[in-house]
């Protein structure tokens, strides 16, 4: 048994793993007399980096104490190579922290010895009552990185408050295929924190980019409650409640309030909006009707897909209930709300290279996949699917089911649509649940296609040789350690971005970043309809609702910031104030880097002006947004042309191939005439993609 294999992901731990496969370390060692941590009563080792101090006896871990002499011991046989410990720094580790003249943390790492010891401190979780903070960031998603960099960049003291054990959410969690949108609207912080292709790097970069700060990240932590005084948070508890072994949270703390922070301004970067919920601010979640916001793409959309499956556990009998997986629910009429959100996933990468094989769950029952089952036996057409990226144009969509790195706008997609509705305002609980059904159906869905006789032979043949890529996940099993959680909670604040701002028909001064993917969701349930099996709503793919400026529109301040009636020292850069039509086109990562970057300069320039985060000097704070390199001014590229190759692929992902089409006077620039030129031979030609690269050679 390797007694490392729990270590955190830190340098120490991971030179402890490599002694270990080494054959040259076997245990990490503390004296009897520090068994009194409180990890240890279970007979557990605590959590991430083991080191005690010379002099106080006592073990600090990431949940424990820091003081001021600290030695860290990695138990090591006499015949260790001295070149070995040479990699690490030369443990013990022996750090020294004089309170006198190294008051702050920050301090300590400045006096360290560079950037692995940076590292190490980053997985330090400070005791309670020894510090406060000017700013706590809930929640290390990409975004929260953003706003954690841009506070502490302004000179302020930052800590990072993280509920899994890994930074970065979905930027670093499987979401390796950047939606950029137009990457002429993503400001540097953007640019700089999403690498493509590679989880890996991007991890390493968020935990690099904090140690050179000297952010301290409380990892494993989760939020319990908040203490305010008036409109002010004061604090908040966390439990502690580290996620199981494939990165799935549990479903109870293992230690209710297990520590308290103190700050002067929050900022809510988490998926779930939970420290934006607890402290008062008014929210949403669901589908707004069309007339709320007067959005005509608002409410419920038409049946996404059709198929002839029959829903009921006795062919014919609505009486004996519906199939596993689907939902007994009534979908409202064409436009009106709902609660339902749009369907989660895992984006995993699959290889035939040695793969980690995907095995059943413990509960597997065959009878879960009968809708599939059903679907085979009559074979019915489950990955016909469809999209609208055109408003008023449906195209073809397949489904490529658990084997794709996505969700699909078809029945045979990796997740169930439906299956997450009380995931947004649920507690951990529930959460837990819908996170482990998530992670079952695909393991099942493996399963069922190997063993059962109505699965096609080439089915059966991918799930036989298929599974998660090794050296992405390894942690979690090949299991991403997050969740796709599209969309949760949405704040209600004195704005609210809605559809109207999609279209360039609102203008607002405060503008603090912009969005420009697109209008784009995935189907919301999956229901009995007509005597068959149906997907509601999510066909909107990518759709531009602003096509004068390319779907680039403005987010503005204070759709960041809740009422300060509610709350005045806390910001909200993810679940921000915004229609569900809105949050369809804001729910990208660079789009949340951005706003966390700005909620982030927003809570230093709050602090140094000494008032709330609704007042603070907006022209100042603009300046200071743009010397971050942020983008705040909407550019009309069909107006104004492309002056080159890369500002074109910067603005047209996907079509960079087209710029040799479109640049008829071959000056390396794209001008609006030719524009104009491409848009009509666009709109004569239906199949103009196809002519086009014919005319370029079959580029």
């Amino acid at each position: 048994m390797n007694p490392f294999a729990g270590l955190g992901a830190n340098p120490f731990n991971a030179f402890a793993r490599q002694l270990h496969a080494e054959g040259t370390a076997t245990r990490v060692g503390f004296p009897q007399s520090q068994r009194k941590d409180p990890t240890c009563e279970r007979g557990e080792d605590p959590p991430h980096l083991r080191f005690h101090s010379r002099t106080a006896g006592k073990v600090h871990s990431s949940h424990g104490e820091i003081i001021p002499r600290v030695s860290l011991h990695l138990m090591l046989p006499h015949s260790t190579p001295p070149h070995q410990i040479l990699k690490a720094l030369q443990p013990p580790f022996t750090f020294f922290m004089t309170p006198k003249t190294q008051k702050t943390r920050r301090d300590f790492i400045r006096t360290s010895t560079g950037l692995l010891l940076g590292s190490l401190l980053s997985d330090i979780v400070l005791a309670e009552n020894t510090e406060s903070f000017d700013v706590c960031v809930y929640g290390a998603t990409a975004s929260g990185i953003a706003a954690a960099l841009g506070a502490a960049d302004a000179g302020v003291k930052v800590l990072v408050v993280e509920p899994s054990r890994w930074l970065g959410g979905m930027s670093g969690g499987g979401l390796n295929a950047i939606d950029w949108g137009h990457k002429r609207s993503v400001g540097k912080m953007a640019l700089k924190l999403l690498i493509e292709k590679d989880d890996v790097a991007m991890r390493n970069l968020y935990k690099t980019e904090l140690a050179q700060r000297g952010i301290p990240v409380i990892y494993e932590h989760r939020l319990a409650s908040v203490t305010k005084e008036g409109a002010r948070i004061c604090s908040i508890t966390l439990d502690y409640a580290p996620p199981d072994m494939v990165g799935c949270p549990i479903e109870k703390p293992l230690t209710a309030n297990a520590k308290t922070v103190s700050a002067r301004v929050f900022i809510d970067c988490s998926y779930e909006g939970d420290l934006m919920a607890k402290s008062g601010v008014s929210y949403t979640w669901g589908r707004e009707s069309r007339e709320e916001y007067g959005e005509s793409l608002g409410g419920v959309r038409p049946i996404l897909m059709r198929y002839e499956i029959d829903p009921y556990v006795k062919p014919g009998d609505p009486k004996s209930g519906l199939l596993p997986l689907l939902q007994d629910i009534q979908i409202g009429p064409l436009g009106s709300a709902d609660k339902l959100t749009m369907m989660y996933c895992f984006r995993w990468v699959l290889t035939k290279n040695n793969p980690i094989r995907v095995e059943k769950p413990d509960n597997y029952d065959p009878f879960t996949y009968e809708i599939f089952r059903r679907g085979f036996q009559k074979n019915v057409n489950m990955r016909e699917g469809r999209k609208m990226h055109v408003l008023g144009e449906y195209s073809d969509n397949p489904g490529w089911g658990i084997f794709g790195g996505n969700s699909s706008r078809a029945l045979w997609a990796q997740s169930v649509a439906g299956a997450n509705a009380a995931y947004p305002d649920g507690d951990w609980t529930t959460r837990s649940r819908i996170w482990r059904d998530e992670m079952n159906f695909v393991r099942g869905m493996y399963h069922f296609l190997r063993t059962d006789p109505s699965a096609p032979a080439d089915l059966r043949e991918r799930a036989e040789t298929t599974g998660f890529q090794r050296g992405i996940f390894d942690e979690t099993g090949g299991w991403p350690h997050q969740l796709y959680v599209r969309e949760a909670r949405r704040m209600k604040s004195s704005y609210v971005v809605t559809q109207k701002d999609l279209e360039g028909d609102a203008h607002p001064e405060d503008t603090v970043g912009l969005g420009s993917y697109g209008v784009d969701d995935w189907s919301y349930a999956t229901i009995a309809h007509e005597g068959g099996v149906a997907l509601s709503g999510g066909e909107f793919s990518i759709l531009k609702a602003n096509p004068r400026h390319n779907g680039i529109h403005s987010i503005p301040y204070r759709a960041i910031t809740p009422k300060r009636s509610e709350c005045e020292n806390l910001l909200v850069p993810v679940c921000c104030s915004a229609s569900h039509i809105a949050m369809t086109s804001i729910r990208m990562e660079p789009v949340w880097i951005t706003l966390g970057l700005s909620a982030g300069i927003a809570a230093a320039h709050a602090l140094a002006e000494k008032t709330a985060v609704q007042n603070i000097d907006f022209q100042r704070y603009r300046r200071a947004l743009l010397d971050a390199g942020q983008v705040l001014e909407l550019r009309d590229s069909s107006a104004a042309g492309w002056d080159s190759r890369d500002e074109w692929n910067q603005d047209k992902p996907g079509y960079e191939w087209l710029f040799d089409a479109v640049d008829k006077d071959k000056d390396g620039k794209v001008s609006a005439a030719e524009y104009k030129e491409y848009q009509a031979f666009k709109q004569k030609h239906p199949d103009w993609q196809k002519l086009l690269k014919a005319e370029l050679g079959g580029k």
